[in-house]
């Protein structure tokens, strides 16, 4: 089973806040954390905004499943796969990047991918093999569990 996760990894949010902020252009992309102009609250309820991200990166094996910090209904997320031409595959939204390993550990993945250092940190730590996708802001983080596209999972299946 393959678990990604969605946004910095196949749809390209940062793109989405340039677009709808062209001010994001200025912001340090080493930096993790929004700037606080960016109102995620009111950005969740922006359907229209989730839904007209670019994709990002596309998987070239079988995907089982999605895993996203995404307050909201799982239909959009299912509605942009399907839109972008990706495989119908399971979409599941946390409330919080934390309640991630709590899935995983349910669903038990052969291979996660995400973007976040403290999400990977976290699964490595419970035993989920995890595997870094390369942003802007995790290049520091030194680990052997790093990937730069997606197409590179076709060496591990």
């Amino acid at each position: 089973m393959i678990v990604l996760d969605v946004d910095a990894v196949v749809c390209d949010f940062s793109a989405g806040l340039r677009k709808k902020y062209p001010e994001f252009i200025k912001h340090n992309s080493i930096n993790y954390d929004l700037p606080s102009y960016i109102n995620m609250s009111e950005l969740y309820k922006d359907m229209q905004f989730w839904l007209n991200l670019p994709v990002l990166d596309k998987p070239t094996v079988h995907v089982d499943a999605y895993l996203s910090h995404r307050p909201f209904m799982e239909a959009i997320t299912k509605m942009w796969l399907a839109d972008n031409g990706f495989p119908i595959a399971q979409v599941y939204h946390v409330n919080s990047s934390e309640e991630k390993a709590s899935i995983l550990l349910k669903i038990n993945p052969k291979i996660y991918v995400d973007d976040k250092v403290s999400t990977f940190e976290e699964c490595r730590a419970l035993g989920i093999n995890a595997y870094l996708y390369t942003q802007p802001w995790n290049k520091h983080i030194v680990t052997e569990y790093r990937i730069d596209k997606l197409k590179e999972l076709e060496k591990y299946v």
